[in-house]
């Protein structure tokens, strides 16, 4: 069967297995779940978004929410909403296969055996992280196969160096700032720690004006994160992952596949540094730069949580890569391996399917409250982070996380609001975070709080 057809299939099959993790409850699972369809509706509502971000998925998502609203006036905007939302999270990262398909053709044009090659499309659309990018991590998705592609064409420029592809790399990189900030970032590093292999010397000009037009784009829509891609290495190092990664399954799969990846890179260069042409020898020593690190091992949790996820592209690029330099023996065990993970992932993620911040009783419940506020735009309610996202799209208030479970009112929140509220759950919720114990705790309620809702999930009480 032609190549083509298997990227399509699994292609397909991906997709078929995303539309399950996301539509086999009502509402989008994940912790931040709700962030979503908040940040549409307010878009759709006001032409602005609620909270700062960067805001080409919005956009995408009140585009086709307003075409599903002309061929389907009789149905609720808000499951319009909710249903574009993961729908476009169930193809977005499917399509990786395509710049995937692209670099093995254009750029390296290597001769894989069928099964091997079968191995890193599964790979690439079924193992863990893939699988795990669902519902509530939805910029990610979209900006992983466009970061795939922006590989793609940084690597035929190396190779071919020709201006439209310069062009199409900076279009690019301006639309995945736009879509995600951390996929961003490991763009912006493996241009130049690209640009510092092939050019040496020479490319420190450009990658000191990439550096600063970096900071200065993030900062045009969100100042803080530009602030933060400043201090990123001061910020991430501390309380290291591996502390704690124990507990998360696919975090751990990361960390061995990368260290894995980067021992046969080695024993390559030890062994048949001669074979290797210059710029496959090159390409090589990046992406071993991009595993070490998007797998460092002193990155605090959080960072190493999230880069971690995006540590499959780089190793489905090596295993591509390194082909033509291994040993039968490996090539065979590494097929067998690849076919073990994919089915481990399966089951695994099956079996363990990504719920939603609380539960449908809970979540029936909190629908109820919309009695007890008579204006919406006049109240503020501190709650549970993993809550709130739901707390704002069904009652319409403004939502303020307690840190600690110490609720704290400063003088401009007492004169903004009409009505302070704090909520408490006391019963449905799903415990999502994947480090053992949640952070996220729940507020306590103040002597001053009269009771206004009461009922087998929920404590809502009033600040007077």
């Amino acid at each position: 069967m032609n190549m083509r057809y298997i990227y399509l299939i699994i292609g397909i099959i991906a997709i078929v297995i995303r539309f399950i993790q996301n539509f086999y409850i009502e509402i989008i699972p994940g912790i931040n779940g709700g962030y979503y369809p908040v940040q549409i509706r307010e878009l759709l509502n006001t032409g602005q978004l609620g909270f700062l971000d960067m805001p080409l998925l919005f956009y995408l998502n009140v585009f086709f929410v307003k075409i599903s609203s002309f061929f389907f006036q009789n149905y609720d905007v808000n499951s319009i909403i909710i249903n574009t939302s993961k729908t476009i999270d169930c193809i977005s990262l499917p399509l990786l296969l395509f710049p995937l398909y692209l670099i093995n053709k254009n750029i390296f044009k290597i001769k894989l055996s069928y099964l091997y090659e079968i191995g890193i499309i599964g790979f690439s659309v079924l193992s863990f992280s893939p699988l795990y990018l669902t519902s509530d991590l939805q910029k990610n998705t979209l900006a992983i196969p466009m970061l795939l592609l922006i590989l793609y064409y940084f690597l035929y420029y190396l190779k071919e160096k020709t201006k439209k592809t310069l062009l199409i790399i900076i279009a690019l990189l301006i639309i995945i700032g736009l879509t995600h900030f951390g996929v961003f970032i490991v763009c912006v590093c493996f241009i130049i720690i690209g640009l510092v292999i092939f050019f040496h010397r020479k490319a420190l000009f450009p990658i000191l004006v990439i550096s600063l037009l970096s900071i200065v784009f993030v900062g045009l829509f969100d100042t803080s994160r530009a602030v933060r891609l400043i201090f990123f290495l001061k910020d991430s190092i501390g309380h290291p992952a591996f502390s704690r990664v124990i507990v998360h399954l696919p975090s751990i799969f990361n960390l061995i596949s990368s260290f894995i990846l980067i021992g046969l890179i080695i024993n390559i260069f030890k062994t048949q540094r001669n074979k290797l042409p210059e710029f496959n020898r090159k390409v090589l020593i990046l992406f071993l730069c991009l595993l070490l690190i998007l797998s460092f091992p002193l990155i605090n949790f959080e960072f190493s949580r999230r880069l971690g996820l995006m540590l499959f592209i780089p190793q489905s690029l090596v295993l591509l890569i390194i082909y033509p330099y291994l040993k039968s023996k490996i090539k065979f065990s590494i097929t067998v391996l690849l076919i073990l993970i994919i089915s481990t992932s399966l089951i695994y993620n099956f079996s363990n399917l990504k719920t939603a911040s609380i539960n449908e009783e809970a979540y029936n419940d909190l629908k109820k409250m919309k009695n007890v506020i008579p204006n919406p735009n006049e109240t503020i309610i501190f709650v549970r982070h993993g809550l709130d996202w739901w707390v704002a799209w069904e009652l319409k208030a403004k939502i303020a996380i307690s840190h600690d479970e110490i609720v704290v009112i400063n003088e401009e929140i007492n004169n903004k609001y009409k009505n302070i509220m704090i909520l408490i759950q006391k019963k449905g919720e799903n415990k999502l975070y994947p480090a053992g114990k949640s952070p996220f705790v729940e507020p306590i309620k103040p002597e001053q709080c009269v009771n206004i809702y009461n009922s087998e999930y929920f404590d809502m009480c009033q600040i007077k």
